[in-house]
């Protein structure tokens, strides 16, 4: 019977909602400047109850109320009150109060509650006191009915001394997503006083009272709340309730002094609810007073001081049907504790400190874990087998949960029993025919295929899933009119009704995934109230497209036979009243072949790894996000989604959340503020064709193709023709990346024509053209911009990129400033870059930069300063022209197709330098480096001869000219040999001995990387066949800094070696080499030192002669090296070490402040020399929390504490050393 009013009330409350829409709105914003007369956000009221009353007097309507803190300022009666604790807000018939918006909302679904919090607080006078708080701090008397709503707000801070219901005092009025705690009563109800009320969706936490310290409820419904937290002197912590329903509530960590832990309920239907962790002196988990019915709950972990942990029965007329009381504690009656007769059927009485306590209880069909209390006769009663099954996944804890991790166990329990669990099928269709559903929402009743008579049912709160077979192939046919026996076995006996035939595989258990196969035609859902049309919410695969005689899943043709899921209600083509949405796909199933369409807010709703493939989805939503497809965790395949609106928000195409979009037309979709197309979080998009999307509103709008978020990688894709009235009109990327694609065609009204950014995203290997904007025609506010054109973009200012971070190895040409240059940024750098053809109305040069940005290693048409940068000609193939094969003819947005690849005349051939950052291929994926040093610009020019070399490692000698096959073919350059190698997938490369040096052509910048996967070996004579052979004493391979005048330390590089992994799983190695003469202590920063490593081998290496540190490293093994005559000014000359293995190493002769030869933080030192060097504090050493052992520390000198080592911060462990003749000089 309560299950029927709760179905009623859910359609009156649908009633309620859909009125609302046509209601007049009142707006209130706390920090409005405006007229205060609630006309609009603007004009807003700064205070609620003006709003009320004027909703009100107008006949009704709805008042929308932005973010802030609220307090009463007359009372019930709307009088200001001589005794200002009467103050509160009043609820009025036919009006409805919103919390949760910013205030800028246009619709109520844009809102957000829980970030845009609305309190309404009986706080009054700003105080510690509670006591002049008010009495209520929401109020309606018993003239109101449900239309009187309150919605999405906060109340708090009340406080009564006499009165019932300090937070909320109502009487016929409904209350929906609202959070009411710290509200305080010495009478009844502390959070909420209900009578004839209905509340929903709400939390009540932190409340106190004598009875009821959430809720007090008289002939109230109470549904899908939680209550946590709450406590009572008297009965009632959670609820105290009389002549109520209450379905689908969770309470827990309630606490009552006297009776009632969570529930104290009289004449009462209590519903699918949960229960656990509450304490009380008698019944923690529920005292029933008289004619209560409790069903489908679940009842664990409850403790009572004297009787009844789960359940105390005081009166007559209870019943307990199909409850799960386990785990509860009390002295008398652990799980169940009885003054008076009670029923009790279908149920699990499990591992409680006593299961039952008394003869007076009526127990039948039903486990426990003994039968010391039932032995007299009662029928049907079971004791549990441990041995065997019983439910999927049992908490552990017994009785009160004291930690957040008993808390957590009992949360993740899972009740429902296993396959074959005793449970099943055992319990009494009689006493639980008047349930539908289980706890958790599930059919209660299954019909065995394979039994007769009425419907079974299993024991306890939790049904378990059907063991039902259909026919061997695992197919059900169906067709648009059912034929034959309608059975579905086949296609002449299809059936007409998808949603049936999902429901019935819902509740059955499959080893293989049934399939569903479709015959083309219009499928519509058999109600316009349901909130999905169709819904998939076990592991099924359904296929449409068939004529209607296959055999074969391959043998559809998709193109001709359409079969189609329509959202389609009432007026033809108005999607207004449709189903709000088509279909709901979950749990790893499959949906191929369908078009979606007619939804009036989202075509499809994908979740749980779930594959949507040769789908249409088209003409879906009219004002709400989301209109085409949302989709989590899920797949896309070889779909198109076009014509879907989300006129007054967001997301019209796609909402991909962690899901992969691939080979689909995502076009023709508009949106009024973000995503027009496509919007993706962590998600992939590959080989789309996004084109014709837009979003329209013309004081916020994003990215009319793509908005991606949240490492989001797009690849191969052609994004096109999009537009957005402010921003982004092709696609928007935060910390997020696009590669191989084209982006052409787009435009913005404002910044970003064809991509914009917050500065996060990394566009790699892309071509950009012939997108226009206010900012940034092409690119705006770009982390990184590599291997890339950008031609052909117009802007006001910076009309190929504005603002950027990085640009590297890219074309930027033919582009059309109004103002400044085509490249336009605070600061940046361009390296390897072509800039040429590229226009401005007043500006001569095509670079403008606000304050500091390097050009380097780059062709400039008209020239710029920057190490490595030259000028080219305008004229394209003159001698030092850029030598395009084909580029357009006009600077600006052109309908000419360019080629921007470079021929072997051009200038800009080996003109780059080798660094950390250069791409192993350019915009075609050819190998970068063909000649001796990379090309300048988007494209490599010629074919890399290295392609086909298959070899064990790479050769270098100092006078080498081959490709490094062999030391007779040896290269000369370690900058290509280990970029080669990392690009060729080759494990070493061999250097023989001789001086390298880090820059020919003098640049201090320049040093060596070493490569993920690839090792260094020095020390070759040049003639070796084993690395056995090598003698690196004899034969050093010397990497130096000294790329200026010779000896001379002013002008040498400020790093020699470098390596940072990209993950915790990358490593390098490196053996065999001297590595000499850097000086960084002259550069402002002081970033560099001569090695800078992570997660790095080194062994068998020499530092010496080098100005400032010589060696950083972190996570790294170093051993058997020798470190001397180095000098810094700060930190450890020789050697800064952060969580790194040190062995077998010397160090000698160095000087640094802190720690003349080593600074250590969490490293491991052994077997060490460490002798003769000089530093401030600790001569030798300099460490913090590491570990040195069996080493020898002596002859070290530090100018002020710790000669031989000077240990700091956290403890370090020092034993088994030799340490002697080290001295302070002060």
């Amino acid at each position: 019977m309560g299950i029927r009013k709760i179905i009623y009330g859910i359609c009156v409350c649908m009633l309620w909602v859909s009125a609302a829409y046509a209601q007049k709105v009142v707006y209130v914003d706390i920090q409005a400047k405006g007229t205060n007369d609630g006309s609009s956000w603007k004009n807003a009221f700064t205070q609620l109850q003006p709003a009320i009353q004027k909703a009100a007097d107008i006949g009704g309507g709805a008042v929308w109320v932005a973010q802030g803190t609220y307090k009463p300022t007359l009372d019930s009666t709307g009088k200001i009150p001589t005794n200002t604790r009467n103050k509160c807000f009043v609820l009025h018939k036919n009006v409805i109060v919103y919390g949760g918006f910013n205030g800028s909302e246009q619709t109520v679904d844009m809102r957000n509650f829980n970030k845009n919090q609305v309190i309404l607080s009986g706080e009054l006078q700003g105080n510690t006191s509670v006591t002049d708080n008010a009495y209520h701090v929401v109020y309606s008397n018993k003239q109101c009915d449900t239309t009187a709503q309150l919605d999405g707000v906060t109340i708090s801070n009340g406080y009564s001394d006499d009165k019932n219901g300090a937070g909320v005092y109502v009487q016929g009025a409904l209350l929906r997503n609202c959070n009411i705690f710290n509200n305080t009563s010495l009478a009844i109800a502390g959070g909420l006083y209900a009578k004839n009320a209905w509340i929903e969706y709400c939390e009540f936490s932190y409340n106190t009272a004598q009875n009821g310290g959430g809720c007090y409820s008289y002939n109230s419904q109470i549904r899908f709340c939680t209550f946590r937290n709450n406590t009572a002197t008297k009965n009632g912590a959670g609820m105290y309730v009389l002549n109520s329903t209450l379905y689908k509530n969770t309470l827990y960590y309630n606490h009552a002094q006297e009776n009632g832990g969570a529930l104290y309920a009289q004449q009462t239907v209590i519903d699918a609810h949960t229960i656990y962790c509450n304490k009380a002196q008698k019944g923690a988990g529920v005292y029933c007073d008289a004619n209560n019915i409790i069903q489908n709950s679940i009842i664990t972990n409850n403790t009572a001081v004297t009787d009844g942990g789960g359940v105390y029965v005081l009166s007559t007329q209870n019943k307990i049907i199909n409850v799960t009381v386990s785990l509860n504690t009390a002295v008398s009656g652990g799980g169940i504790s009885a003054a008076q007769q009670v029923i009790v059927g279908n149920s699990l009485l499990l591992n409680n400190s006593q299961d039952i306590d008394a003869q007076s209880i009526i127990i039948s069909y039903s486990y426990l874990s003994d039968n010391s209390y039932v032995s007299n006769g009662t029928d049907s009663v079971w004791v549990v087998d441990p041995a065997k099954g019983l439910c999927v996944k049992m908490p552990d804890t017994v009785g009160y949960a004291v930690t957040p991790q008993g808390l957590e166990n009992i949360r993740k329990a899972n009740w429902e029993p296993v396959s074959g669990s005793q449970l099943c099928d055992k319990g009494n269709f009689v006493l639980a025919q008047y349930l539908i559903r289980d706890c958790m929402g599930n059919n209660r009743f299954n019909r065995n295929s394979q039994k007769q008579g009425p419907p079974i049912v299993d024991i306890g709160a939790v049904e378990a899933k059907s063991s039902l077979l259909i026919q061997a192939n695992n197919i059900i046919y169906v067709k648009p009119r059912w034929t034959g026996t309608g059975d579905g076995t086949s296609w002449e006996n299809a059936t007409s009704n998808i949603q049936q035939v999902l429901q019935m595989l819902s509740s059955m258990y499959f080893s293989t995934p049934p399939q569903i196969w479709v015959q083309q035609g219009i499928y519509y859902p058999s109600s316009v109230s349901l909130p999905f049309g169709f819904q998939i919410k076990s592991k099924v695969h359904m296929y449409g497209g068939f004529k209607g005689t296959e055999t074969q899943i391959d043998e559809r043709n998709l193109a001709v036979y359409n079969s189609q899921l329509s959202g389609e209600f009432g007026v033809f083509g108005d999607n207004n009243d449709n189903i709000e949405t088509v279909l709901y796909v979950s749990n790893e199933s499959i949906v191929d072949g369908f078009s979606i369409t007619g939804a009036k807010h989202t075509g499809l709703q994908v979740f749980n790894f779930s594959t949507i493939k040769n789908c249409e989805i088209l003409y879906n939503g009219v004002e709400e996000e989301s209109a085409g497809i949302k989709m989590y965790d899920s797949y896309m395949e070889n779909c198109k989604v076009h014509h879907n609106v989300s006129a007054k928000s967001s997301y019209a195409g796609i909402y991909a959340y962690s899901s992969s979009i691939k080979n689909s037309y995502i076009f023709d979709n508009t949106a009024l503020f973000y995503a027009g197309g496509i919007y993706a979080f962590n998600s992939t998009i590959d080989n789309c064709f996004v084109y014709n999307n837009s979003v329209t509103n013309e004081m916020f709008a994003y990215a009319g193709g793509i908005y991606a978020t949240g490492n989001t990688i797009i690849t191969s894709s052609s994004i096109y023709n999009n537009v957005s009235e402010v921003n982004s009109g092709g696609l928007y990327l935060d910390n997020s990346i696009i590669r191989n694609s084209s982006v052409y065609g787009n435009s913005a009204k404002n910044f970003g024509g064809g991509i914009s950014s917050n500065n996060t995203g990394i566009i790699e290997a892309c071509s950009i053209e012939n997108n226009s904007a206010l900012r940034g025609g092409g690119v705006h506010s770009i982390k990184r911009l590599v291997n890339s054109v950008v031609a052909n973009n117009s802007a006001e200012m910076g009309a190929a990129v504005y603002n950027f971070s990085e640009i590297l190895y890219a074309t930027i040409a033919n582009n059309a400033s109004q103002t400044y240059g085509s490249i336009y940024s605070n600061s940046g750098t361009i390296m390897a870059s072509i800039i040429w053809g590229n226009t401005s109305a007043n500006w001569q040069y095509p670079i403008f930069f606000q304050s500091a940005g390097d050009v380097l290693y780059s062709a400039v048409q008209g020239g710029w300063s920057g190490n490595g940068t030259f000028m080219i000609d305008s004229r394209n193939t003159d001698a030092y022209g850029p030598h395009f094969v084909e580029p357009t003819t006009v600077s600006g947005v052109s309908s000419q197709q360019g080629n921007w690849s470079i021929e072997a005349a051009s200038v800009c051939i080996d003109k780059s330098i080798f660094t950390q950052h250069i791409p192993s291929t350019d915009i075609e994926g050819s190998c970068r480096v063909i000649g001796e040093n990379p090309d300048i610009g988007a494209y490599e020019q010629g074919v890399s001869a290295y392609d086909t070399l298959q070899l064990q490692r790479i050769y270098v000698t100092t006078l080498g000219e081959g490709d490094g096959s062999s030391w007779d073919k040896a290269m000369n350059n370690i900058h290509k040999a280990l970029f080669l190698a990392d690009y060729l997938k080759i494990p070493e490369v061999w250097v023989a001995q001789g001086t390298y040096v880090t820059s020919e052509v003098r640049d201090r910048s320049v040093y060596f990387t070493l490569r993920t996967g690839v090792s260094l070996y020095g020390g070759f004579k040049g003639n070796e066949t084993f690395l056995q052979e090598r003698n690196p004493g004899a034969f050093p391979s010397i990497l130096s800094g000294d790329i200026g005048r010779l000896e001379r330390e002013y002008d040498d590089a400020y790093r020699i070696l470098y390596y940072s992994p990209t993950s915790l799983k990358d490593s390098s190695f490196i053996d065999g080499f001297v590595i000499q003469n850097s000086n960084n202590t002259n550069e402002p920063s002081q970033a560099f030192c001569a090695a800078d490593i992570t997660q790095v081998s080194m062994s068998n290496c020499i530092f010496t002669n080098n100005t400032g540190i010589a060696l950083r490293a972190k996570d790294c093994i170093i051993s058997q090296c020798n470190f001397f005559d180095n000098k810094a000014s700060e930190y450890g000359a020789a050697v800064v070490l952060d969580k790194t293995n040190f062995t077998n190493n010397s160090v000698y002769n160095n000087y640094g402040k802190q720690g003349g030869g080593i600074y250590a933080n969490q490293s491991k030192i052994s077997l060490c020399n460490v002798y003769s060097n000089t530093g401030q504090n600790g001569g030798g050493m300099y460490v913090l929390k590491s570990d040195i052992s069996q080493s020898k520390i002596y002859n070290n000198t530090a100018e002020i504490n710790g000669g031989g080592i000077y240990a700091v911060g956290m403890p370090s462990r020092i034993v088994n050393n030799v340490i002697y003749n080290n001295v302070n000089s002060t």
